[in-house]
């Protein structure tokens, strides 16, 4: 799976880097217009658990630190506010195996080479509008591994069958026998 953030500018050159160096960086891109930043080429490779396949989600499972990363944006020239996509711009996935993008509800495909674009598939939700993609808080507490998100967080499916319009605290209540307890103190350092 690859991680990428789509921000897009209408605007000037603008170069990239990061702060605390890993191998290949500080990387510098000069792009005029848009550009997709590649956060993680490969997201298995970030930590392993040598005993089990998962990190982090089995029920009994302990807790391993991952990695911490952040990036750093500069531009080269000021950019007006108004030229820039409302965060949270357009975090996106592209799944190796199946060729498809996994995008926000409301954005678009937007790699040439994937399935959504071949087959005009152009809405992250499935026919029970459960969206592909979601930004949780930080004190959001991931499902057990193999728990569907609506058993863990039974007012998700009233959401999501409400179109988004009722029950948008749903996150706020899970089910504790199915979720992990993962907080910012676990993974925020």
């Amino acid at each position: 799976m690859l991680l990428l953030f789509r921000i897009i500018i209408n605007s000037d050159p603008i170069g990239l880097g990061e702060v605390n160096p890993a191998d290949g960086y500080p990387l510098t891109i000069n792009s005029i217009g848009d550009i997709d930043l590649i956060a993680f080429p490969q997201t298995r490779w970030l930590w392993v658990d040598a005993a089990y396949e998962e990190v982090n989600t089995l029920d009994k499972q302990s807790l391993l630190k991952g990695h911490r990363f952040s990036y750093i944006i500069t531009l080269d020239a000021p950019i007006a506010l108004a030229n820039i996509d409302n965060a949270p711009f357009d975090p996106y996935l592209y799944v190796h195996d199946s060729g498809y993008e996994i995008h926000l509800e409301g954005k678009s495909p937007i790699l040439p080479y994937s399935r959504n674009v071949d087959e005009g598939q152009t809405d992250f939700t499935d026919n029970n509008h459960y969206p592909f993609a979601q930004i949780f808080p930080e004190t959001w507490q991931a499902p057990i591994e193999r728990t569907d998100l609506g058993e863990a967080y039974p007012d998700f499916i009233r959401f999501s069958l409400s179109e988004r319009q009722q029950y948008i605290q749903w996150y706020n209540m899970p089910d504790n026998a199915r979720v992990k307890p993962i907080t910012p103190s676990h993974w925020k350092w």
